[in-house]
């Protein structure tokens, strides 16, 4: 992501389908020229209902609440461990969408599970339309707890996935991350509807460790730095929407550098 010379935090009324309306941090940023770069503004989805775990098991003192981390803001504080065969999804009206931001870190991850497929990342649009991210272990996922040495894949090649916190774990005391994997969306007609992220890694001992997701978009109408933008909440149609299930793993196609 491009460094941006202006940030200004605001205020957004924004819809997760499953969740009753509530106010989400949006951050406005500013691109400089060129003059046909749009501004865009993230908007923070809370995964309270499908990741009922604290951070607090994992670290010690973690990120919680509304956070900036790596430059992008998070709503975190608990995250979903996802076994082989099990999903978090959560569902969204959000048009514009530019890119996905996801607090993702692998768990169990031994050296000798390098190059394996932990999982997917799957997005889906109002058009119908599907996008596939494979999770790679060294490539753009690694392990949590780095502290752990050779013993684990601590390292990854691809440049969409970054460190964005450093602490310790609460197991051991050794090293541990969070990191922030960003996915580009493909071009498409409709809203971002749904985000998904399964385990695929069937026969292993690996995890996934989901801890925040944000969605950088288009800025809406009235999302500047004086008036807050509104989206109609859906909750009353989809009060049941937001999951956290184990489903038939999703197939493990699409980008994954």
């Amino acid at each position: 992501m491009n460094p941006r010379p202006f940030t200004k935090l605001t205020k957004s009324l924004v819809v997760a389908t499953g969740l009753s309306l509530a106010t989400a941090a949006v951050v406005s940023a500013y691109a400089a020229a060129p003059a046909d770069k749009r501004a865009t503004a993230f908007t923070t989805i809370p995964l309270s209902t499908v990741a009922s775990r604290p951070l607090s098991d994992l670290y010690i003192a973690p990120p919680t609440g509304t956070q900036m981390l790596g430059g992008t803001p998070f709503d975190t504080g608990s995250f979903a461990l996802l076994s082989p065969g099990q999903t978090a999804s959560v569902t969204t009206t959000i048009p514009g969408a530019v890119s996905l931001h996801l607090l993702l870190n692998s768990y169990g991850t031994m050296w000798y599970y390098a190059g394996q497929t932990l999982g997917t990342v799957r997005l889906t649009f109002s058009n119908g339309s599907v996008q596939d991210t494979t999770l790679v272990v060294g490539n753009n996922i690694r392990e949590w707890r780095v502290g752990a040495g050779s013993w684990v894949v601590g390292t990854v090649t691809s440049p969409k996935n970054i460190r964005v916190w450093d602490g310790l774990a609460h197991l051991d005391g050794g090293e541990a991350v969070i990191d922030m994997l960003t996915i580009p969306v493909q071009p498409t007609h409709g809203s971002l509807t749904g985000v998904a992220v399964t385990t695929t890694a069937s026969g292993t001992l690996m995890r996934t460790v989901f801890s925040g997701l944000t969605v950088e978009h288009l800025l809406r109408p009235g999302e500047s730095d004086e008036t807050p933008a509104a989206v109609h909440s859906q909750a009353p149609e989809h009060s049941n929407s937001q999951n956290f299930t184990g489903v038939s793993p999703a197939k493990g196609e699409g980008d994954h550098d």
